[in-house]
């Protein structure tokens, strides 16, 4: 029948149990042909038919799972994917499917807690509106925290906005609504100023470091297990200022 052989599960790598149900309802076909002669593949409808509900259920974190997996992921499409998987798990409608949205909505209060990351999402505009007051009033103040920082480090001098191009009173500009201005003029100019650059092109690169974690199984394994956690965090140091070197 040309069977590939299973999918083991594996704890750290996305999307392995999906994985693992998918070949195993590629042999369903196979056991019932010969489960007649072998009872140990002879199983009832019922369970295919819950393994096929459950992988179902998976299917959307999955396919999110590869996209965020991407070399540059920025986080305005880090959020719209996050918020397309509750919503195409939702659809499902299963106990299960319900039981994965409740979870991702609970990991989601702690993953996406980050003044960074609510920044990024309130200078993106495709997707700022899905910020609601709270989230951004934190925003906007640490927008007026960060370029503060930068100033600091590294001084420009900036001319007043003039009431004849904007027709409003300078003491009614926030220093937000100055930062947002002075930004949408270099833009629009084709000149982008380093505090900017690091304002506007803030990116949430996850490969690297999933990359470097999965490499920890070629330092620590059954034969090399006594290693203390300094000795190890100096060798997977070592070993990536030579991976970085060497690409």
């Amino acid at each position: 029948m040309d069977l590939k052989g299973p999918v083991i599960e594996c704890v750290t790598r996305w999307g392995s149990t999906y994985d693992m149900l998918e070949s195993l309802l590629r042999c369903q076909h196979f056991c019932q042909v010969f489960g007649r002669h072998q009872t140990r593949l002879n199983v009832d409808s019922d369970f295919w038919t819950s393994t096929n509900d459950l992988k179902n259920a998976l299917g959307p974190a999955k396919i999110t799972s590869c996209i965020l997996q991407a070399q540059k992921l920025y986080p305005g499409d880090c959020l719209l994917h996050w918020k397309k998987c509750i919503i195409n798990t939702r659809n499902i409608n299963s106990f299960i499917s319900n039981s994965i949205v409740e979870a991702i909505q609970r990991r989601e209060t702690t993953l996406f807690n980050c003044d960074s990351f609510k920044l990024a999402i309130f200078l993106d505009g495709h997707v700022n509106v899905l910020l609601d007051e709270i989230t951004l009033r934190e925003a906007k103040s640490h927008l007026i925290l960060l370029s503060s920082e930068l100033h600091n480090i590294d001084p420009v001098i900036r001319e007043e906005p003039s009431v004849s191009n904007n027709n409003i009173e300078y003491n009614e500009v926030d220093d937000l609504e100055i930062e947002l201005r002075t930004a949408a003029a270099n833009r629009s100019s084709g000149f982008v100023n380093s505090q900017d650059q690091v304002m506007l092109d803030i990116q949430r690169e996850i490969v690297t470091v999933e990359r470097l974690f999965s490499s920890l199984k070629c330092i620590l394994n059954d034969q090399r297990n006594r290693m203390n956690p300094s000795l190890l965090e100096d060798i997977m140091v070592i070993r990536s200022n030579y991976l970085f070197e060497k690409s």
